[in-house]
């Protein structure tokens, strides 16, 4: 699977910005060569292979070095081939990210989209098979399941903590839900898009476990490009609406705890469930939730977790303008409407949506297996007996022959501190040069010597 996230080389200035966001040292960095004069510049790559695709250096890169990929340009370009028949998926970002969404329902359907849905539907189906996982009231203490619905998460997972595979809920993904529903309920034979507001689920359909039910990623940022580039005036199409059956709480999951909220209203049974955003603290919880699995201390039944801080609908695939609280307030208005209609029922799971889906689902159609995928870790071995005397190698190097000097720490370099750094260099993913300490005093050695020579002179 190709890694949507790229680098424009001629675009990188080595400025280190991209070092310190990323959560799991995926930045190497080498020599670049450029020019019809040849100039040496310092160039940070990504290593594909270490890359759990969170979008954090595209986010910081300030010189557009950093890049992404999708499948907008493809999917219209097939859509206009008419070869195949056409359905969209759209994530609830779409309507929260686009005022006009319904114009743009229009004009899809007007370019020969057959359906149209809304992933909500599906996301009701991913909480209904959550719920079956805590069915068993004898095995529900013991039950301890991190959600998937986010693909950085699974990413990091395979990659990173292969051993908590076990632990990833066994349920598939809102969009995924959608398609199997689509392709085998539903008999739809064509392609599948989905208009996403996610850089890394492209290389969740590409999966292998996946079964190829998803042949596009159109990313909200792309699709607003597209149409801008394009000129397309999309008050000229009719209005028009989504395609599937009304969906119950499923539009939840775009915002943070948004799993949350739904087992907490559907589960008869209070459980346990823990809800955590962002990257950063996404990667420091699972080693924490890692250490007490190993250690056979309670953890929580379900984690709700996500990589973007402020959930779906300013995801890496979005331009990160719509604020919270509008969306919020959409959300809490509909979630109120339905829970009214719902009063009547006891049981919250006694709503005619989930006595269909006891009816009609066969639940090992949407279970989701996973494949360990484990890195080679860069962590540099420190009880080797030749340890102390590559690190001293490299402090001299540098220049920094006292602990003051090499604890500096200026952050320049984007590793935090001079050992972190000399770590770096020894595991050959950094360069002698990038330390600012050295380099100025490189230049200062070439600026005394200049003088010198031009006062001999």
């Amino acid at each position: 699977m190709k890694n949507p996230i790229g680098t424009h080389e001629e675009k990188c200035v080595g400025c280190h910005r991209c070092i310190p966001v990323c959560p799991v040292n995926a930045n190497k960095e080498d020599i670049s060569l450029h020019g019809p004069v040849t100039i040496l510049k310092s160039l940070i790559q990504i290593d594909d292979n270490r890359c759990i695709q969170c979008g954090e250096c595209f986010k910081v890169c300030t010189h557009n070095a950093r890049y992404y990929t999708d499948d907008t340009d493809s999917f219209f370009e097939d859509l206009e081939l008419k070869k195949n028949k056409m359905a969209v998926i759209t994530a609830p970002a779409f309507l929260y990210n686009f005022e006009n969404y319904k114009h743009i329902i229009g004009w899809l359907k007007h370019l020969g989209v057959e359906i149209i849905q809304d992933v909500s539907f599906g996301a009701d189906i991913t909480t209904y098979t959550y719920l079956k996982l805590y069915e068993n009231t004898a095995e529900k203490e013991q039950k301890t399941y991190i959600s998937q619905p986010c693909p950085v998460v699974v990413h990091y997972i395979e990659k990173y903590a292969p051993h908590l595979i076990k632990n990833l809920a066994p349920c598939q993904s809102p969009v995924m839900c959608s398609a199997i529903w689509l392709r085998k309920y539903e008999k739809f034979d064509g392609k599948i898009a989905f208009i996403s507001p996610c850089i890394a689920k492209r290389t969740e359909f590409e999966n292998d476990n996946n079964s190829d039910y998803i042949n596009y990623n159109i990313t909200i940022t792309k699709l607003k490009e597209y149409i801008d580039a394009n000129q397309i005036e999309l008050k000229q199409f009719p209005e028009a609406e989504f395609d599937n059956m009304q969906s119950n709480l499923g539009y939840n999951y775009s915002r943070p705890g948004g799993l949350r909220e739904q087992i907490e209203y559907y589960s008869k049974d209070e459980l346990w469930v823990k809800q955590i955003e962002g990257v950063k603290h996404t990667a420091q919880y699972i080693e924490r939730y890692s250490d007490r699995i190993k250690n056979k201390k309670p953890a929580p039944q379900l984690v709700d977790i996500l990589n973007c801080m402020n959930g779906c609908n300013q995801g890496t695939g979005t331009n990160r303008d719509v604020l919270t609280d509008d969306v919020d307030y959409i959300i809490n208005a509909r979630k109120k409407q339905f829970i009214k209609q719902e009063k009547e029922n006891q049981n919250p799971c006694d709503n005619s949506l989930f006595k269909m889906f006891n009816e009609k689902l066969d639940m090992n159609d949407f279970i989701r297996k996973y494949t360990a995928k484990p890195v080679t870790t860069r962590e540099v071995n420190k009880k080797s007996p030749n340890y102390i005397e590559k690190l001293e190698k490299i402090f001299i190097s540098l220049g920094k022959h006292t602990e003051e000097q090499r604890t500096h720490n200026c952050n320049a370099c984007g590793r935090g501190c001079c050992y972190a750094f000399a770590d770096a260099v020894i595991s050959g993913v950094a360069m002698v040069s990038s330390c600012f300490f050295y380099s100025h005093e490189l230049l200062h050695e070439m600026l005394t010597s200049l003088r010198t020579d031009k006062r001999k002179n």
